[in-house]
């Protein structure tokens, strides 16, 4: 097909990530937060749960 995807998500991948602080953490929430609030289909891989057990947003 040459025509683009309909639907488009965006996913922030935190495999690679080891910790994260309390201010990252806020911030990284408020981004998911805003961007679905827009409409946009946000995922968070999470796969070490740095960003602990409430990121299931």
């Amino acid at each position: 097909m040459d025509t683009a995807p309909t639907e488009h998500r965006l996913v922030f991948d935190l495999g690679m990530v080891s910790s994260i602080d309390d201010v990252s953490r806020r911030m990284l929430r408020e981004v998911v937060y805003r961007l679905r609030s827009e409409g946009h289909r946000v995922e968070v891989a999470d796969p070490e749960s740095v960003m602990g057990d409430r990121a299931r947003t």
